[in-house]
């Protein structure tokens, strides 16, 4: 029985489903930059004409935000690699010494993640509702929360919020349907992935909303 469920798991990491796997993997990130910048702009009120136009202008926004993205991946987990790899080095020369630097690596990198949280939480509104470059929206989302700390972290905290809820009510569902889709074929679970797609993007959304608010009383008040 077990050959079996073996075999049966072999076949279906075949040439084909692992090309189908990955061109659906595209799809997926592609369409979810797609989408947010599509609620991303449609929140900034950048263009209040016709439809088409925001279609338009969400696909040519796709590549700054794919690049964006990719910049902050690069703040957020460039340090992390790095001290992560002195600390591996440290555990493999001394495994007292290696659980140590271990223990405050964790609690060093709990406390970057925050700190880089309060000080970027206005990267995305200046990108999109100031039609800033990536490195330029960075530089101004750090520079414009000084003497902000009590109002970023409590606005911080009901984005946060807000991301636990999708996460847990519609972004693991929306992960089961893409990979039930992936393996079984079934349009129903393709159509459950878009219609979550979309309410994915509606709350992140939602949140841009409440950021990019507090991002404009903040620059009304500077």
């Amino acid at each position: 029985e077990q050959n079996y469920e073996y075999d049966a798991f072999k076949q279906m990491f075949n040439l084909n489903n692992l090309l189908l796997g990955a061109i659906l993997f595209i799809v997926l990130i592609m369409g979810s930059l797609y989408l947010s910048c599509l609620a991303y702009l449609g929140v900034a009120g950048k263009i209040k004409r016709k439809s088409k136009e925001l279609y338009g202008a969400s696909l040519a926004f796709v590549p700054k935000y794919f690049i964006f993205q990719i910049i902050m991946g690069l703040i957020y987990l460039g340090p992390m690699i790095v001290i992560g790899t002195v600390v591996g080095f440290l555990f493999a020369l001394n495994k007292v010494l290696g659980m140590i630097f271990l223990l405050l690596f964790i609690l060093a990198m709990v406390a970057y993640f925050i700190w880089l949280a309060i000080k970027l939480i206005f990267a995305t509104p200046a990108l999109f509702l100031d039609d800033m470059g990536p490195i330029v929206a960075v530089k101004k989302s750090w520079n414009i929360t000084k003497g902000k700390l009590g109002k970023v972290v409590i606005l911080l905290l009901i984005t946060a919020a807000m991301g636990v809820i999708g996460s847990s009510f519609v972004g693991e569902p929306m992960q089961s349907s893409f990979w039930s889709f992936a393996f079984h074929g079934s349009i129903f679970y393709l159509l459950l992935f878009l219609i979550l797609s979309v309410i994915s993007a509606a709350i992140a959304g939602l949140q841009v909303t409440f950021v990019m608010q507090a991002y404009d009383d903040i620059k009304g008040k500077k």
